[in-house]
């Protein structure tokens, strides 16, 4: 456990002031032991994985950060593959391409771990998490280890039951076909160099700013380059010239200048197309409640 630890070393972002406590649970066992204690403490706590698609405040998070980095287990039942949380996504897409499972192969190229992409029901190139995801196992602030089954009706466009749950997710499932390893892999290959493209790698970003809605006509990146607003730029926070969707950090911005230009955009577009769009970046740790406007 690490007291005061600085989180933009632990985020894509670069971005983030100190965890109270910063604690990189060596098993579930370990794990479980930090839920229960903190629990019983009123000690508060957020799930950490790679640290993608969040903006962690200034001012840092109060409570435990758990870091679930070695939870990286996997294992095959038929053509289920089961992932630790802790795996990084993109390696894990690359892994079982190579072995011929078909299935993951969208996740290629993103900076994300599979508890993340849980999570968020992470989409992209058409496809998304709830496609092939079968079950997931998760452990409860209360100590207690439960198996959460596929529920249509708790999964949407970037939503998932775990986005209403206070458990850390330990491990996922997920349906898998055969498939051709060098097809795969040229697939995956092609999907990075679209987000090579796009500025993904260009500058620390947190992948997409908003969410796309189909009610709105375009995707997000085309609306804010449509109003005027490619390369806007807040302190050290900017949006890309190369998409209008990728938010930067060029070097040094605060989390209160991140959180400015989301505002900024949000509230632009809004005036321009009478269309109010949402974050698809999470906002955690210690913020004013003013602060957090940009999806109202």
């Amino acid at each position: 456990m690490l007291c005061g630890y600085p989180l933009w070393h632990r985020c894509t972002l670069q971005i983030g002031g100190p965890a109270d406590y910063y604690c990189i649970p060596e098993n579930e066992q370990d794990l479980k032991i930090l839920l229960t204690s903190g629990a019983a403490s009123g000690i508060p706590f957020l799930t950490l994985g790679s640290g993608s698609n969040i903006l962690l405040a200034d001012k840092g998070v109060r409570g435990m950060v758990i870091d679930t980095r070695n939870f990286t287990d996997s294992r095959m039942e038929g053509h289920t593959l089961i992932l630790g949380a802790g795996l990084e996504a993109s390696a894990a897409a690359w892994t079982s391409a190579s072995s011929g499972l078909q299935g993951l192969e969208f996740l290629f190229g993103m900076p994300g771990t599979i508890g993340g992409a849980l999570w968020m029901n992470a989409r992209c190139y058409g496809a998304e998490i709830a496609d092939i995801f079968e079950w997931a196992d998760i452990i409860n602030p209360n100590g207690t280890v439960q198996r959460l089954p596929f529920n249509a009706a708790q999964w949407s466009y970037k939503r998932s039951p775990f986005q209403n749950s206070d458990a850390v997710i330990l491990r996922g499932a997920f349906r898998t076909t055969a498939g051709n390893p060098a097809q795969l892999r040229q697939t995956m290959l092609h999907h990075y160099q679209n987000r090579l493209s796009k500025g993904h790698y260009s500058a620390p970003c947190a992948g997409s700013a908003f969410k796309n809605n189909r009610d709105f006509g375009s995707p997000s990146g085309k609306i804010i380059e449509d109003c005027g607003l490619k390369g806007l730029q807040i302190g050290r926070a900017a949006i890309s010239h190369q998409h209008a969707n990728i938010f930067i950090n060029t070097g040094g911005a605060s989390a209160s200048d991140f959180l400015q230009l989301l505002n900024t955009t949000a509230d632009k577009v809004e005036q321009n197309t009478g269309f109010r769009l949402e974050p698809e970046i999470v906002l955690a740790g210690e913020w004013q409640t003013t602060d957090q406007r940009a999806g109202k």
